[in-house]
């Protein structure tokens, strides 16, 4: 499971390799699995960028957690503030680089839904109410 989760933030990375100037920073990630603790690191601060199985010579943030948890932050069923918070998620380093992390995770694919629906709310709210036919 977590190796899908790599492969998909090893795509994300290839696809957008802005990512590497905008994050410039090297995660390490420790997942509990079933088969013991798994390293993987996510190097953002090296061009080209890349991920790979491992632990990183020198993270900038490093991030424990279960491999279901990295899963269901990956699908979007965890938040990772929420994760924190309630200790599934554990961060050691530089905070802001945890910040980053939807970016990481997500590529573009989030930013992009939210700014596609927005347009269409604002355009239906700045049209105001509108005289109804059914009114008269």
């Amino acid at each position: 499971m977590a190796s899908a989760v790599f492969a998909e933030i090893e795509k994300n990375i290839q696809a957008d390799p802005s990512l590497v100037k905008s994050i410039n920073g090297v995660y390490q990630f420790n997942v509990n699995t079933a088969d013991g603790v798994k390293n993987w690191t996510v190097d953002l601060k090296t061009a080209p960028g890349g991920v790979k199985q491992g632990p990183a010579p020198k993270a900038d943030c490093t991030l424990t957690l279960k491999e279901q948890d990295l899963v269901d932050m990956s699908t979007g069923k965890l938040n990772g503030q929420q994760a924190f918070m309630q200790g599934k998620l554990k961060i050691q380093g530089n905070m802001s680089f945890a910040m980053k992390l939807g970016q990481v995770v997500a590529g573009k694919k989030k930013p992009a839904a939210p700014a596609a629906s927005k347009p269409a709310v604002s355009a239906a709210t700045a049209a105001g109410p509108s005289p109804s036919p059914a009114a008269s």
